[in-house]
Parts: C-alpha cells; sequence; structure tokens
C-alpha cells in the first residue's frame, strides 16, 4: 500500500506541477481517462460500479467475449468554439477490461444506468453457487 500511495504522490505532484506550467497559456490537453469502478461480489453475482456522469445509454458499450468483461465509451468536449482558461474534466474514449472468474455466466450479465453510475450485475453459475447440507440427526 506504501508503494501505492508514493505513486500517487508523485503522480499528483507532476500533474500539479505540468498543469501549472501550461495553466496560463494553453488548456490541458486529454491524456486519456478511466472511470473509476468498484467491484463488489456476494454468494449470487458480481457487481461492477463505474462512474461514467454525463454518460447516455448509447454512449457506452459493453460486451464479453473470451472470459473479459469490456466496457467503453467516449466523452466530447461540449463546446469546442470557446476559449477555456482551464480544463480539468477528461476527455475521449476510455476503456476497461476485466478478467471474468468461471463461475459468472455471461449470458445473464444485466446493465443499469442512473445518475451518472453505469451498474454490472453478473450473476454467478447455479452449480458456483454455494450450497448448504442438512445434518440429519438419527
Amino acid at each position: 500500500m506504501t508503494n501505492l500511495m508514493r505513486t500517487n504522490d508523485v503522480q499528483k505532484f507532476f500533474d500539479e506541477a505540468i498543469g501549472n506550467f501550461f495553466n496560463r497559456s494553453f488548456p490541458e490537453v486529454s491524456r486519456g481517462w478511466r472511470p473509476a469502478v468498484d467491484v463488489a461480489e456476494d454468494a449470487n453475482s458480481m457487481t461492477f460500479t463505474a462512474e461514467v456522469p454525463g454518460f447516455e445509454k448509447n454512449d457506452i458499450n459493453i460486451s464479453v467475449e473470451d472470459g473479459v468483461l469490456s466496457i467503453s465509451g467516449e466523452r466530447s468536449l461540449e463546446r469546442k468554439d470557446d476559449e477555456y482558461h482551464r480544463i480539468e474534466r477528461r476527455y475521449g474514449r476510455f476503456e476497461r477490461n476485466f478478467t471474468l472468474p468461471r463461475n459468472v455466466d455471461p449470458e445473464k450479465i444485466s446493465a443499469n444506468l442512473k445518475n451518472g453510475l453505469l451498474m454490472l450485475t453478473l450473476p454467478k453459475r447455479e452449480e458456483a453457487k454455494p450450497k448448504q447440507i442438512d445434518i440429519e440427526v438419527h
């Protein structure tokens, strides 16, 4: 965890230093972006929740191929004719890929988009779910 924190601190330092250098003269150029994704699991399913504010249903593509879940989309700069003093929101294409465990049933994946959150529910195959075994008393 310490190395990750150090890497993030270094990245933040360079982002701020470079951003401050160019801030007065040029808008920031988008270097690509990746929406944040939380992954949770319970006995019946896995849930992927991605932050995609401002996206509509038709702006996002979801697919599963060879056991890999892909979420992709693109956000365009809304008003290109304005003279921006600063651009902090990220624009352009994104793609996130996740290798799925074998116990997920790709035929039953569902997706819901609400308030800038994309929620994917990936049910587990019936044979992968834990089974409770009753004990008989004699």
